[in-house]
């Protein structure tokens, strides 16, 4: 194809796309929201520079999850964050109970901003897990490898006990874990 194809097709697209990314959300269907952030390299005027992108996800009413929102940041900072969520919420996204995402700083400043303890989070987050739990579910809450998690362990940052050849960590000092290691990163910037 030839480079104009390709551009027209790109400005039809990007009509579809834009459509799209203002559509109505039918407030009060999603209880829970993921959010994250990714960063593509992307051509600016001839120039490449990193940009995140924000995204997020929900989970409807029957339980299926939704695209609801995807933007281009240039950081993933707490002014982005704020303007993503507040984007959201004027498009109609309404009835969160959980936002649910990584210990990024601006997710975290965003959601205290938005009156929700990070505290209160992590315990609701935690509520549907067992009160002892093994390496394997600790390391999917974490979203980390178990090569990691049995490095917090080692270094004593998460605290456990050892019954036979394997660990056993209460949820409490997970959820203690989040709690501090959420802190030390604040205090950290």
């Amino acid at each position: 194809m030839s480079p104009s194809t390709i551009s027209e097709l790109n400005k039809k697209a990007y009509v579809h796309i834009e459509d799209w990314r203002n559509r109505p959300l039918q407030g009060g269907r999603y209880s829970y929201v993921y959010v994250d952030g990714i960063y593509l390299r992307r051509n600016w005027g001839g120039e490449y520079e990193n940009v995140s992108v924000l995204v997020a996800i929900a989970v409807n009413e029957d339980g299926y999850q939704e695209v609801q929102g995807a933007a281009e940041g240039m950081k993933e900072d707490k002014a982005s964050w704020l303007s993503f969520f507040q984007w959201l919420k004027g498009r109609g996204l309404d009835g969160v109970k959980l936002i649910i995402g990584d210990k990024c700083l601006g997710t975290m400043n965003t959601e205290r901003a938005s009156k929700i303890s990070q505290k209160e989070a992590y315990r609701i987050m935690l509520r549907d897990y067992p009160d002892i739990m093994n390496i394997e579910q600790v390391c999917q809450i974490l979203n980390v490898s178990t090569k990691t998690g049995y490095k917090l362990i080692q270094d004593g940052q998460l605290c456990c006990v050892k019954v036979g050849r394997t660990y056993r960590i209460p949820k409490v000092h997970l959820f203690m874990y989040l709690c501090i290691g959420a802190r030390s990163q604040q205090k950290a910037v």
